[in-house]
């Protein structure tokens, strides 16, 4: 491969690892209590980033939060999972970091929960691609990010469904679409970097054939 050891700001795939970790240690059907310190978090993501939206004293499930930032790489969302693990992002974060360490990570730091872009939140595709193998391999990520629609029901914030729907080209298009597709996450610096701007795409492709991944990042 091309510059498989070469370090980058990972972008949204920041959120693999914040997955990863809460498919891990939380059910599905835990609630979550956006307290006030997630509250302030979540209004310190600004605007350029994308969000779910969740209010000060909010009660949403883990699923949902979890559908949110795979789906629609809802910054706010994964930040919550992060501090609903830890208490704190930058607990969370020593966590990830250990975590990358584990899988044999050797060139990976996080310093957020979800994407900032910051000088200390880098990686490489070498080891993103090992973050993924655990995700899909370990957990169901798999079956999350095949995902087309989501629907977040009402919560005692919100007096309507918020429906969701996969921003991956693999899922929601038939131009992109592909049979093997077993997973993935996209990532992308696009206003977010002053010095330009790179993409990253990251997925999985399963032959029928050959029970091996393909793993593209």
């Amino acid at each position: 491969g091309k510059d498989y050891d070469v370090q980058k700001e990972p972008a949204s795939m920041t959120k693999v690892m914040t997955i990863l970790l809460a498919l891990e240690r939380l059910e599905m059907t835990d609630m979550v209590t956006i307290n006030h310190d997630m509250a302030e978090a979540i209004k310190a993501i600004t605007d350029d980033y994308v969000k779910l939206g969740p209010q000060e004293g909010e009660e949403i499930s883990v699923k949902d939060l979890v559908y949110a930032a795979v789906l629609t790489s809802a910054n706010d969302a994964s930040l919550a999972l992060g501090m609903y693990i830890s208490g704190t992002e930058e607990a969370f974060c020593e966590l990830m970091n250990a975590k990358a360490s584990e899988i044999g990570c050797l060139n990976t730091h996080f310093s957020s929960a979800y994407a900032l872009s910051t000088p200390d939140n880098v990686t490489t595709p070498y080891d993103m691609a090992l973050i993924l193998n655990e995700a899909v391999t370990n957990t169901n990520y798999s079956e999350i990010a095949k995902t087309l629609n989501y629907t977040i029901n009402a919560t005692n914030k919100y007096s309507s469904v918020r429906d969701i729907t996969n921003a991956n080209r693999f899922i929601n298009t038939t131009k992109f679409s592909y049979e093997y597709y077993i997973g993935g996450k996209t990532g992308s610096l696009d206003g977010h970097d002053p010095y330009g701007r790179y993409e990253w795409f990251k997925g999985f492709a399963q032959s029928k054939e050959d029970p091996r991944k393909a793993i593209v990042v």
